[in-house]
């Protein structure tokens, strides 16, 4: 079932009506069957059908709501300053990997062969990760949610000018367009990652 409300906003007072958010009607969304479904207003008692590619099209998600500026770079990790992935799956165990010169490598003696491909692929995607900021409070109350339950947390060890840094990213569950917020160390606010960049850090790394 789906509720729209319509109303109308007035940002200041005038002679014919005050500020702030007047409600006009409840347009209410019930079963669909086939190709159509039902709606009515809420305060009448009247039923019409609309198609289902009409109620499709109506957004549920309060993010495909927001406007989204351009991408903004999440990690800038250089291939050269990394030493240490530690990479965890929420349906796998966490695997730690050491970087000797230009091949990754398991570390603590755990059994399997790193694919290197795959670990470019990483790199290339730490180098410029990119996502959009979310800045509007109620989204980023509800994003918060998504981060509860992480489905992958990726610690990065870099040497920056002789010095040992640690940067993590996690990543929670996705939206309902396909869009995974993501939080990073060190770095306020709540980003959406693609999912081609989720697909990348989600990638088989041993085997």
């Amino acid at each position: 079932a789906l509720k729209v409300r319509l109303s109308s906003f007035a940002s200041e007072n005038t002679s014919e009506t005050r500020a702030g958010e007047k409600p006009i009607t409840t347009l209410l969304f019930g079963q669909m069957e086939g190709e159509n479904g039902y709606v009515k207003l809420d305060d009448e008692p009247y039923v019409v059908t609309a198609s289902k590619s009409l109620v499709q099209s109506i957004p549920s998600d309060i993010l495909s709501l927001l406007p989204m500026g351009s991408p903004e770079p999440i990690l800038e990790l250089k291939p050269e300053e990394l030493k240490v992935l530690e990479i965890q799956h929420s349906s796998a165990s966490p695997v730690r990997l050491e970087k000797k010169e230009s091949i990754w490598i398991l570390a603590n003696q755990q059994a399997g062969t790193i694919e290197q491909d795959a670990m470019q692929k990483i790199e290339g995607l730490l180098a410029s990760l990119q996502g959009n900021r979310v800045s509007d409070e109620n989204a980023v109350g509800l994003l918060k949610e998504n981060l509860k339950s992480p489905i992958l947390s990726l610690k990065a060890h870099k040497i920056k000018d002789g010095k040992e840094e640690t940067v993590e990213l996690t990543v929670g569950e996705a939206t309902k367009g396909g869009e995974f917020p993501a939080k990073v160390s060190g770095k306020d606010g709540i980003f959406l990652l693609s999912s081609a960049a989720r697909e990348i850090l989600s990638g088989k790394l041993v085997h």
